[in-house]
């Protein structure tokens, strides 16, 4: 087994999610997207997969997946009317069904301060 840690890129408490957090953050924590769906509304999926592997959000802030789930569900409605489709079947998906795929990394992480110029 490697002592090598995970690097979580994280956010300053001002910040906003952007698109080069988003695939930063997937490149990190090795995140597949949406698994066994669509790819649509995938910077979602990213962030989901790290409140389910880290217990963390983007701010580093600990999460319960409850509170995971609802983000989830949350920005796929907010970002537009096929999100809100979306959201309608996914939620309960997740709710439900990510109790089985709510596995934790068996790997230690730390987190850094995301920046444009990493």
């Amino acid at each position: 087994m490697s002592n090598m840690k995970v690097k979580i890129p994280i956010l300053r408490s001002n910040s906003k999610i952007t698109n080069s957090y988003i695939q930063e953050l997937k490149l990190a924590i090795k995140s597949d997207g949406c698994t066994c769906v669509s790819q649509a509304f995938q910077s979602h999926c990213i962030i989901h997969d790290l409140g389910y592997r880290f217990d963390i959000d983007p701010w580093g802030r600990k999460v319960t997946r409850k509170q995971v789930d609802n983000t989830f569900r949350l920005g796929m409605r907010n970002e537009s009317w096929l999100g809100k489709l979306f959201s309608r079947w996914r939620y309960p998906v997740v709710r439900v069904f990510g109790r089985f795929f709510d596995r934790k990394s068996v790997e230690p992480f730390e987190t850094y301060y995301f920046s444009k110029e990493s």
